[in-house]
Protein backbone atom coordinates (compact mmCIF):
# COMPACT_ATOMS: atom_id res chain seq x y z
CA UNK A 1 0.00 0.00 0.00
CA UNK A 2 1.63 3.14 -1.32
CA UNK A 3 -1.07 5.69 -0.26
CA UNK A 4 0.81 6.80 2.86
CA UNK A 5 3.90 7.60 0.94
CA UNK A 6 4.79 11.45 1.43
CA UNK A 7 7.47 11.16 -1.34
CA UNK A 8 8.80 9.63 -4.69
CA UNK A 9 11.72 9.07 -2.75
CA UNK A 10 9.88 6.71 0.18
CA UNK A 11 8.54 4.40 -2.84
CA UNK A 12 11.88 3.91 -4.01
CA UNK A 13 13.28 3.05 -0.56
CA UNK A 14 10.22 0.77 0.12
CA UNK A 15 11.22 -1.18 -3.34
CA UNK A 16 14.55 -1.33 -3.00
CA UNK A 17 14.17 -2.70 0.64
CA UNK A 18 11.97 -5.32 -0.68
CA UNK A 19 14.33 -6.09 -3.77
CA UNK A 20 16.53 -7.03 -1.10
CA UNK A 21 14.57 -9.37 0.65
CA UNK A 22 13.00 -11.57 -2.33
CA UNK A 23 14.94 -13.30 -5.39
CA UNK A 24 16.11 -11.84 -8.63
CA UNK A 25 13.14 -11.74 -11.24
CA UNK A 26 10.75 -11.88 -8.53
CA UNK A 27 7.86 -9.15 -9.60
CA UNK A 28 7.73 -5.77 -6.73
CA UNK A 29 4.00 -4.48 -6.87
CA UNK A 30 2.45 -2.10 -5.46
CA UNK A 31 -0.82 0.42 -5.58
CA UNK A 32 -1.81 3.25 -4.14
CA UNK A 33 1.39 6.45 -4.82
CA UNK A 34 -0.11 9.91 -6.08
CA UNK A 35 2.19 12.60 -7.33
CA UNK A 36 0.04 15.07 -6.40
CA UNK A 37 -0.11 14.40 -2.55
CA UNK A 38 4.01 14.31 -2.04
CA UNK A 39 5.47 17.04 -0.24
CA UNK A 40 7.15 17.73 -3.55
CA UNK A 41 7.58 17.06 -6.88
CA UNK A 42 10.03 13.77 -7.91
CA UNK A 43 13.11 14.70 -10.05
CA UNK A 44 13.48 13.95 -12.86
CA UNK A 45 9.99 14.21 -13.80
CA UNK A 46 7.46 14.09 -17.04
CA UNK A 47 4.19 16.30 -16.28
CA UNK A 48 4.87 15.56 -12.55
CA UNK A 49 5.48 11.89 -13.16
CA UNK A 50 8.86 10.30 -11.51
CA UNK A 51 10.07 8.62 -13.90
CA UNK A 52 11.58 5.23 -13.81
CA UNK A 53 15.39 5.80 -13.88
CA UNK A 54 15.35 5.57 -9.73
CA UNK A 55 13.51 2.57 -9.15
CA UNK A 56 15.39 1.27 -12.28
CA UNK A 57 18.63 1.55 -10.20
CA UNK A 58 17.42 -0.10 -6.55
CA UNK A 59 15.53 -3.18 -8.86
CA UNK A 60 17.83 -3.71 -11.64
CA UNK A 61 16.91 -7.75 -11.48
CA UNK A 62 13.37 -7.75 -10.36
CA UNK A 63 10.09 -6.11 -12.60
CA UNK A 64 8.48 -3.42 -10.57
CA UNK A 65 4.83 -2.76 -11.09
CA UNK A 66 3.43 0.20 -9.13
CA UNK A 67 -0.43 1.10 -10.08
CA UNK A 68 -1.69 4.82 -9.52
CA UNK A 69 -4.08 5.87 -6.81
CA UNK A 70 -6.78 6.15 -9.57
CA UNK A 71 -5.99 2.83 -11.13
CA UNK A 72 -5.47 4.47 -14.53
CA UNK A 73 -1.66 4.70 -14.38
CA UNK A 74 1.03 2.57 -13.43
CA UNK A 75 4.99 3.40 -13.18
CA UNK A 76 7.43 0.47 -13.93
CA UNK A 77 10.97 0.00 -13.93
CA UNK A 78 13.09 -0.40 -16.62
CA UNK A 79 13.03 -4.77 -16.44
CA UNK A 80 9.62 -4.31 -16.29
CA UNK A 81 9.43 -2.37 -19.60
CA UNK A 82 12.22 -4.99 -20.69
CA UNK A 83 10.08 -8.09 -19.96
CA UNK A 84 7.10 -5.98 -21.58
CA UNK A 85 8.53 -5.65 -24.81
CA UNK A 86 8.17 -1.88 -24.16
CA UNK A 87 10.67 0.51 -25.85
CA UNK A 88 11.44 3.70 -28.07
CA UNK A 89 9.77 2.04 -30.97
CA UNK A 90 6.89 0.49 -29.53
CA UNK A 91 3.13 2.12 -30.39
CA UNK A 92 0.83 3.02 -27.65
CA UNK A 93 -2.26 0.28 -28.66
CA UNK A 94 -5.32 2.23 -29.31
CA UNK A 95 -6.87 3.61 -25.95
CA UNK A 96 -3.72 3.87 -24.00
CA UNK A 97 -0.71 6.20 -23.72
CA UNK A 98 3.26 5.61 -23.15
CA UNK A 99 4.52 8.41 -21.47
CA UNK A 100 8.36 9.51 -23.17
CA UNK A 101 10.74 11.85 -22.34
CA UNK A 102 12.26 14.32 -25.04
CA UNK A 103 14.26 11.69 -26.45
CA UNK A 104 11.39 9.89 -27.15
CA UNK A 105 12.35 6.89 -24.58
CA UNK A 106 9.36 5.32 -22.39
CA UNK A 107 9.82 6.75 -18.90
CA UNK A 108 7.71 4.19 -17.30
CA UNK A 109 4.76 5.40 -17.17
CA UNK A 110 1.50 4.05 -19.04
CA UNK A 111 -1.86 4.74 -18.89
CA UNK A 112 -4.97 2.92 -19.33
CA UNK A 113 -4.84 0.31 -22.09
CA UNK A 114 -1.36 0.81 -22.52
CA UNK A 115 -1.23 -0.94 -18.66
CA UNK A 116 -1.98 -4.29 -20.04
CA UNK A 117 1.38 -4.15 -22.06
CA UNK A 118 3.46 -4.65 -18.41
CA UNK A 119 -0.18 -6.77 -17.22
CA UNK A 120 0.18 -9.21 -19.74
CA UNK A 121 4.08 -9.77 -18.38
CA UNK A 122 2.74 -9.63 -15.23
CA UNK A 123 0.48 -12.71 -15.35
CA UNK A 124 2.53 -14.64 -17.23
CA UNK A 125 5.01 -14.77 -14.36
CA UNK A 126 2.25 -15.56 -12.26
CA UNK A 127 0.46 -18.47 -14.32
CA UNK A 128 4.53 -20.01 -14.60
CA UNK A 129 4.61 -20.17 -10.37
CA UNK A 130 3.18 -23.41 -9.29
CA UNK A 131 -0.26 -22.84 -8.37
CA UNK A 132 0.53 -23.03 -4.22
CA UNK A 133 3.65 -19.88 -4.75
CA UNK A 134 0.59 -18.01 -6.48
CA UNK A 135 -0.59 -14.85 -4.29
CA UNK A 136 -3.86 -15.70 -2.94
CA UNK A 137 -6.81 -14.43 -4.43
CA UNK A 138 -4.84 -13.75 -7.68
CA UNK A 139 -8.06 -13.33 -10.44
CA UNK A 140 -7.49 -13.89 -13.76
CA UNK A 141 -6.23 -11.32 -16.08
CA UNK A 142 -9.24 -8.70 -15.51
CA UNK A 143 -8.46 -5.78 -18.20
CA UNK A 144 -11.62 -7.16 -19.98
CA UNK A 145 -13.41 -6.40 -17.16
CA UNK A 146 -12.27 -3.09 -15.87
CA UNK A 147 -14.01 -1.59 -19.13
CA UNK A 148 -16.22 1.62 -18.47
CA UNK A 149 -18.88 -0.17 -16.88
CA UNK A 150 -17.04 -1.77 -13.79
CA UNK A 151 -16.35 0.69 -10.68
CA UNK A 152 -14.15 -2.23 -8.94
CA UNK A 153 -12.98 -5.65 -8.44
CA UNK A 154 -12.24 -7.10 -4.99
CA UNK A 155 -12.76 -10.02 -3.15
CA UNK A 156 -16.12 -10.89 -1.45
CA UNK A 157 -14.55 -10.36 1.77
CA UNK A 158 -14.15 -7.02 1.01
CA UNK A 159 -10.42 -6.89 1.23
CA UNK A 160 -8.33 -4.02 0.47
CA UNK A 161 -6.52 -5.18 -2.41
CA UNK A 162 -9.02 -3.28 -5.39
CA UNK A 163 -7.58 -4.66 -8.83
CA UNK A 164 -8.78 -1.36 -10.71
CA UNK A 165 -11.06 1.51 -9.88
CA UNK A 166 -13.39 3.58 -11.76
CA UNK A 167 -15.36 7.04 -10.58
CA UNK A 168 -19.00 5.74 -11.52
CA UNK A 169 -21.58 5.16 -9.66
CA UNK A 170 -22.70 1.65 -7.97
CA UNK A 171 -25.02 0.63 -9.82
CA UNK A 172 -25.60 -3.28 -9.23
CA UNK A 173 -22.46 -6.28 -8.53
CA UNK A 174 -21.70 -9.09 -10.45
CA UNK A 175 -20.14 -12.03 -8.64
CA UNK A 176 -17.67 -14.28 -10.55
CA UNK A 177 -16.48 -17.20 -9.18
CA UNK A 178 -13.24 -19.44 -10.99
CA UNK A 179 -12.18 -22.82 -9.86
CA UNK A 180 -9.46 -22.44 -7.16
CA UNK A 181 -10.14 -18.67 -6.73
CA UNK A 182 -11.99 -16.51 -4.30
CA UNK A 183 -15.28 -15.59 -5.97
CA UNK A 184 -14.50 -11.65 -7.37
CA UNK A 185 -17.48 -8.81 -7.44
CA UNK A 186 -17.12 -6.70 -10.06
CA UNK A 187 -19.67 -3.10 -9.24
CA UNK A 188 -21.26 -2.00 -12.39
CA UNK A 189 -21.65 1.83 -13.28
CA UNK A 190 -23.32 4.26 -15.62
Amino acid sequence: DLSAAATWDEIVTRVAAVAGQVPAGTWIVGRGWHQSKWLRAPEPNVEGVPTHEALSRVSPHHPVLLTHASGHMCLVNAKALELSGVGPDTPAPAGGAIMRDAAGNPTGALSENAMELVGRAHERALQARAPEQRPPHQPPVLHPLLADDAQAVHGTEERQNVFGVHPHLDLGRLVLAQEGLDPLVVELGR
